[in-house]
């Protein structure tokens, strides 16, 4: 039975090379990685970034492999649900502060307008975090090695991967 895998995302789900000895992990903020690989020293960076990449094909049982894709794209909704919200209160908190300098500066009499609270979004954001999460921990066990290493030939064409990291001829700890 074929199962209908959602639309890969380029910011949650599984990815290749997320740390240099692993051949692949489950991400729900690949952008902070992204960030932090910056740091790392200068020879790295360009393959590090390179090989940080999602996985396109399925790996483990497929229905869960369905489930916990279609969970991480919930949580990649809400979490940008969360930003356009802070974005606003932000903003409007902004405004207040200019509409309270100009009240006390008497030039109006303008209120200020009440602030959103992002509590809400918080919430639904653990929820599909939480759900997320549980997802990849069943599908993990799922996953053979072979599996993912075959996966991985024909995803990662000259890879420098050698079973055990990403950077074989170098002694990095």
């Amino acid at each position: 039975m074929s199962h209908r895998i959602p639309h890969l995302s380029r910011y949650t789900g599984l990815f290749w090379h997320i740390h240099h000895r692993s051949l692949f992990e489950h991400s729900l903020e690949i952008k902070t990685r992204q960030k932090h690989l910056l740091t790392k020293p200068n020879n790295e960076v360009p393959i590090r970034l390179k090989r940080l990449r999602p996985i396109k094909g399925v790996l483990g049982n497929p229905k869960i492999y369905a489930a916990y894709m279609k969970a991480c794209l919930h949580f990649e909704k809400i979490r940008n649900e969360l930003t356009e919200a802070a974005a606003k209160r932000d903003q409007i908190i902004h405004e207040n502060y200019r509409t309270a300098a100009l009240r006390a500066e008497k030039k109006t009499k303008k209120r200020a307008k009440s602030v959103p609270s992002l509590t809400r979004f918080y919430n639904t954001e653990s929820t599909a975090r939480r759900a997320a999460t549980d997802l990849w921990e069943k599908l993990r066990y799922t996953i053979s090695h072979e599996e993912a290493e075959t996966l991985h030939k024909k995803e990662c064409k000259k890879c420098p991967w050698n079973g055990q990291t990403l950077f074989p001829k170098t002694k990095i700890t």
